[in-house]
């Protein structure tokens, strides 16, 4: 029987194009995850967070996201150990650019917006 949890399916949200990648406590590094990616599609971004050991990686399309996940679900393997992928949660709680893809997308620090003016 095939093991399809709730993570293989690809959400509603087409905005969606972000994988979440456990990365079982392993010393992985982005060029890992790009090598192991970038067959699927164009990516846009990979993200590795070592103190919560896991990784996001951002596709350009929907497309490219749901071939990555139906080919590496439950296949991946980096170093010789499996990891876990699934897709990203979209953050409800943020809205425009920033909360794209399901990440945080990390910007340069900018000058704050100027305060609007008083009438």
């Amino acid at each position: 029987p095939g093991d399809h949890g709730e993570g293989v399916q690809p959400p509603e949200d087409k905005a969606i194009t972000t994988l979440y990648v456990n990365l079982m406590n392993q010393a992985i590094t982005e060029k890992d995850l790009v090598d192991q990616f970038y067959a699927y599609g164009e990516i846009k971004s990979v993200q590795v967070l070592p103190q919560s050991n896991c990784a996001f990686v951002s596709y350009t399309n929907r497309e490219s996201a749901e071939q990555a996940m139906s080919k590496l679900y439950n296949s991946l393997r980096v170093h010789g150990v499996r990891l876990r992928i699934m897709w990203a949660r979209p953050h409800k709680n943020r809205s425009g650019p920033e909360g794209a893809g399901g990440i945080p997308q990390i910007q340069p620090p900018t000058q704050p917006p100027p305060p609007p003016p008083s009438r």
